[in-house]
């Protein structure tokens, strides 16, 4: 029947039909291809199984098309993708049994030789850059807004306008603008840093990034001193300032923040936390001038735009503190080192290790991604665009 079917067309019409085949069977072949890998935004390849990108044991759906930039080696090393299954167990603090092998694989890691890889930094830099420039809008400035001008909240749909006395105290641009920062050093407060001698290493930094006002005296020789930036959220402010309603505890608030160069706070983070920020920022804007009015104000729409960003690695629960630290570090910096970040209930040697170097409380899961935030952190260590220290620096510089 086919015969007679095609003894009765006529020439051209069999000859494109072979010719629809032909580029049918082509397209269908691409699709497939396209289907069996994602591509990068500069071409590099990451491995789909079941239409999930797959890093060792960890699954998570494709969110984008686009991934983290990687411009060689795009799968990762066995130890990557070792730390990166632990995406897939229990928080660190519920599974004693696994932990032990990945530390392992993890000390091995940051102990080999470091070798910086400036194309891959520069990918990455372009990426976290490509939706909002950090040097420019990581922070609110006058430039940016206006009185009087809705702004939406980082985590919820909620937004607020813009007050008179909120916008008088943005600075006229952002601090990273004109300044080209070379080394950055961004300090966790993990307890990774207990006994680890850094603080040398760390002070040796250009621009040090420190989260939450940890305590420092009594700690400096494993913390250092320096610091540009220091990052407060609400819960901070309310328990360890108590709201800032009474003198003592302003006068605590005021003498920290000598300590702690710029304040980076996530107004316009929650709804909820807005009401804890405000007061610290107008004690500041009111206070005497030994005490510079440096409070500095989280772009929401930058936020977003870096959480959307890793959202396509599979990181969709809400990024840490340090997280976000890191990834502005690498927006704004030439080489970015990290210190005191580590989710495991044990150090690299197998003792046991609190959740911050200054106390001896324990990870609790709660709205953050520990394991994964860890791995991704890793990941840009092998890559090269970072340097991570754990454990001793005297050994680890």
């Amino acid at each position: 029947m086919i015969y007679k079917l095609t003894e009765t067309m006529e020439l051209p019409n069999v000859r494109t039909l072979f010719v629809l085949v032909i580029v049918t069977g082509a397209c269908i072949f691409g699709l497939l291809t396209v289907l069996h890998s994602t591509w990068t935004s500069d071409g590099s390849i990451l491995p789909l199984e079941n239409g999930q990108l797959t890093r060792g044991k960890l699954r998570f759906p494709v969110t984008q098309e686009k991934g983290l930039p990687k411009l060689e080696n795009a799968r990762p090393s066995d130890e990557t993708s070792a730390v990166l299954a632990l995406h897939a167990s229990a928080s660190p603090t519920e599974n004693h049994t696994s932990p032990p092998s990945y530390i392992d694989m993890v000390k091995k890691g940051v102990s080999r030789v470091w070798v910086s890889n400036e194309t891959r930094k520069s990918g990455v830099r372009r990426k976290l850059n490509s939706i909002l420039d950090a040097k420019e809008l990581a922070v609110m400035t006058k430039r940016l807004t206006k009185i009087g001008q809705t702004i939406r909240f980082a985590i919820t749909n909620k937004s607020r306008a813009m007050t008179e006395d909120i916008y008088t105290s943005l600075p006229e641009q952002s601090p990273f603008a004109n300044e080209t920062l070379q080394r950055c050093v961004v300090v966790g407060n993990g307890g990774i840093l207990t006994n680890s001698r850094c603080g040398t290493n760390i002070d040796r930094a250009d621009f040090v990034f420190r989260c939450n006002t940890p305590p420092l005296r009594g700690y400096a020789e494993d913390v250092g001193t320096k610091t540009n930036i220091t990052s407060i959220n609400p819960s901070i402010i309310a328990s360890k300032y108590k709201r800032l309603l009474n003198k003592g505890h302003k006068s605590t608030f005021l003498n920290d923040v000598k300590r702690f160069g710029r304040l980076l706070v996530p107004l316009y983070g929650v709804p909820s936390g807005y009401a804890y920020i405000v007061p610290a920022l107008k004690l500041l804007q009111t206070s005497n001038k030994s005490t510079p009015k440096k409070m500095l104000i989280i772009n929401p729409n930058h936020f977003r735009a870096v959480a959307g960003i890793w959202a396509e690695m599979g990181l969709k629960d809400r990024m840490t503190t340090g997280f976000y630290l890191t990834s502005l570090a690498l927006s704004v910096c030439g080489s970015v080192e990290l210190f005191g970040f580590w989710p495991f209930p044990l150090d690299t040697i197998g003792n046991p290790v609190p959740y911050h170097y200054y106390g001896k409380d324990k990870l609790t899961k709660g709205v953050h991604d520990f394991n994964l935030e860890f791995a991704l952190l890793y990941q840009l260590h092998t890559d090269g665009v970072l340097r991570m220290h754990v454990g001793s620096c005297v050994s680890n510089t």
